[in-house]
Parts: structure tokens; sequence; C-alpha cells
């Protein structure tokens, strides 16, 4: 099974609140006993020491302050992970929803980045087009 994580410590309002969509910890069980995290390309390894407790094995050096990760567990599967610096919850939105928005979000940049020049080229033969009249009207 593969949870898509986020990080709890983020925003609600703002720039900010995409923040934590960029990096989603990916939880997936290799066997009964060992799990392997992905964390924006970083692999890690834990096997559990006890109910819902794990601790790392192997993996990038990225991971080492988060040796050991406590599951919170319900009827459905986790519910929180926590670490010693960090706590993650389940993903809230969907991917096809933060796709779209990324997809928003580029095409948004781009029409405020070009129209000013688009603008600027529009003023400028506008301009040449009036100059053009009033010298052929005189």
């Amino acid at each position: 099974m593969i949870y898509c994580i986020s990080s709890l410590r983020r925003t609600y309002n703002g720039f900010m609140n995409l923040y934590a969509y960029l990096a989603p910890l990916a939880v997936r069980s290799m066997n009964d006993n060992e799990i392997a995290l992905d964390l924006a390309g970083f692999k890690a390894t834990y096997v559990q020491t006890s109910p819902y407790v794990y601790k790392f094995k192997s993996g990038d050096d990225v991971f080492i302050p988060s040796n050991v990760m406590y599951f919170h567990v319900n009827d459905e599967g986790a519910e929180q992970i926590s670490t010693a610096y960090a706590d993650y919850l389940p993903m809230d939105k969907s991917s096809p929803f933060l796709l779209i928005s990324l997809g928003l979000f580029i095409w948004f940049m781009v029409y405020f980045l070009i129209a000013p020049f688009v603008l600027m080229v529009l003023a400028l033969l506008r301009r040449r087009r009036k100059q053009k009249t009033m010298a052929l009207g005189s």
C-alpha cells in the first residue's frame, strides 16, 4: 500500500500552502516488517521494532534525523506519522487537482509575463499607424 503524505507544519494561506505538496513523503510496504520511504528522490528502508514503530535500517542520510517513526493508525490506515522533528498527515488534495493547479499557474504566469510586451507592440503599431494617417492627411 502506498501513502502520499505531506508535512503537518504548513500554512493554509498564500503560496506557502502549496510548499508542502512539492515534496510529499511516499510510504510503501515492502513486507510485513519493512516499509520503504521516498521523499523527493531520497529513499530509505525502515524495519518494525514494535507495533506501529519503525526504525531506520538503510537509505539516504536525509532520513537519519528521523531515526524512529511512529504511526498513528485507524481502521482505514495511517492517520499520522510522527518523527523527532516533523509530523506528516495524508494528502488532502488529489494529484489531478494539484496538476490542474500547476497548469493554471503556469498559464497565468506566462500570460502576465507576455501581456506587457504584446501591449507595448500594439501601442507602437497604433502610434505608427496614427502618424501615417496624419502625414497623409496633411
